[in-house]
């Protein structure tokens, strides 16, 4: 792996985290729905006009709608739901494990001792957030996070195979696509949230909170993502997603002043360390 492209790898998962707590600032003003749309219309226009189009194949529709559908639509409903920031981030992660695996069962991609090793500490980190649910993480939050990572391990495997794609026509095009089908969602099940009176009233940290998603997280994140994922392995790429929940963590307790208890801090140092041994070049 190039030092350039660790760099960026590292880099993602920073933004990635701290959009965590700039999600939940958003959805103090807009409804989970309707703001994943905006998200998206924000991230297409005006860029459609000056960026290539991909083909519309079904690889496409797959990225689109795992990546960008239905990992924030649920994600978004998760912690309108009341999941707090910090443990978002942090259950999120379970598509590290699903991608690895996709990976390896549909792409053929090899999996070495020091992954399957790394991966098993990392899980123990996760387990130690599932053994201690409760007010931070509703039970149907938790079902939606689980859901949004499925989503976007697809969408992690779909990327893959659109290489002949520039990453930010993926995810330029992939926003239309998804903006417009999430649109159409909000307005059937939120249909009071479209009016003069909710963008009047949006705070000005909702405001700058989605700004913050559509350019940095969205455009610049996910362009990166996308580059990295087609440039290395996935099982060289998604153990840096593992990052993401720990500065989405200390993100959370800075700006949101989530409670940092024990096993908060022992499930980090677990997914550190699982990270940090997934790295070890060795094939089995």
């Amino acid at each position: 792996m190039k030092p350039l492209d660790l760099l960026l790898a590292v880099l993602v998962a920073i933004i990635w985290g701290v959009n965590f707590t700039f999600i939940k600032w958003g959805i103090e003003s807009f409804e989970p729905i309707m703001m994943t749309a905006m998200r998206f219309f924000f991230t297409a226009i005006p860029l459609i006009f000056v960026i290539k189009r991909p083909k519309f194949t079904l690889t496409f529709f797959i990225y689109a709608i795992g990546t960008f559908a239905i990992q924030y639509g649920l994600l978004f409903y998760a912690m309108h739901l009341g999941a707090s920031a910090g443990l978002s981030a942090l259950i999120l992660q379970v598509q590290v494990f699903i991608t690895i695996f996709l990976a390896y069962l549909l792409l053929g991609e090899g999996i070495n001792r020091w992954q399957i090793l790394g991966l098993v500490i990392s899980v123990l980190g996760l387990a130690l957030i599932g053994f201690n649910l409760g007010g931070d993480i509703p039970a149907m939050s938790f079902i939606c996070i689980l859901l949004s990572a499925t989503g976007w391990s697809f969408g992690n495997i779909a990327s893959k195979k659109l290489m002949d794609n520039s990453p930010i026509s993926l995810v330029v095009w992939g926003g239309l696509v998804v903006s417009v089908l999430m649109m159409a969602m909000s307005l059937i099940l939120e249909p009071n949230a479209w009016t003069i009176q909710t963008f009047i009233n949006a705070s000005v940290k909702s405001w700058l909170s989605l700004s913050f998603i559509v350019y940095i997280s969205t455009l610049a994140g996910f362009g990166l993502w996308v580059y990295l994922l087609q440039c290395n392995e996935a099982a060289k790429i998604m153990p840096f997603a593992l990052l993401v929940p720990v500065v989405g963590m200390f993100a959370s307790v800075i700006l949101t002043a989530e409670a940092m208890t024990w096993w908060k801090v022992v499930a980090m140092v677990l997914i550190m360390l699982g990270l940090m041994v997934s790295r070890k070049p060795v094939k089995i």
